[in-house]
């Protein structure tokens, strides 16, 4: 006969749900649900103090970008943990990412509210450096529109394979909001560069 066990371990099974869970994910926690939600990283020893007064400045409850530009969104980041990563990896357990240089964190899911003006490059995809600046309405913590040009136009029809603009398209949600701190990273068409560059946002 096929036996039945009736099991009763609350404090057993969240154990063994996280171990499951660090296992699957390499110990590379989603950001969500990753301790540390922020990071400031630096290429040397020359951007170390400016790297630690960004995380600084960055442990508030809210941070609000205005550019001359038309840039104009909120973040909150209540209990949000910033690091100053200085590209330095020393300890078991550090994390730098190549090329180092950006204070990032992410922002309370479904609450930044603004405009976002894009005038330097678009990570997405392969859009790399654009050619007019890209405007994005952002709602609850979702790009809910977007205006400009030919690459805007682009972002649209891209974002748009995954669902429709707006709540819902996870492709649209608001994931980082990060800060260059590298003197030597410039603008260039990658991504992985370009959010390096010293006080690029």
């Amino acid at each position: 006969k096929l036996p039945w066990v009736i099991h009763r371990a609350i404090f057993g099974s969240f154990e063994r749900f996280i171990g499951m869970l660090l296992e699957h994910t390499d110990g590379k926690l989603p950001l969500w649900l990753s301790p540390a939600q922020a990071e400031v990283i630096s290429i040397t020893e020359k951007q170390a103090k400016y790297a630690a007064q960004i995380a600084k400045k960055l442990a508030k409850k809210n941070i609000r970008v205005k550019t001359n530009i038309g840039t104009d969104i909120t973040l909150p980041i209540n209990n949000i943990k910033c690091h100053d990563d200085t590209g330095f990896a020393l300890n078991k357990g550090d994390f730098i990412n190549l090329p180092a240089g950006e204070a990032y964190m992410m922002a309370e899911e479904g609450k930044t509210n603004g405009t976002i003006v894009f005038d330097g490059s678009i990570g997405y995809k392969d859009f790399g450096l654009i050619r007019s600046p890209v405007k994005v309405i952002v709602k609850d913590g979702f790009l809910v529109e977007i205006e400009g040009h030919e690459d805007a136009v682009e972002l649209r029809k891209y974002l748009e394979q995954f669902g429709k603009i707006g709540a819902g398209n996870l492709a649209c949600a608001i994931g980082e909001f990060g800060i260059g701190t590298n003197y030597k990273a410039q603008v260039v068409g990658l991504n992985l560069e370009d959010e390096k560059a010293f006080k690029t946002i």
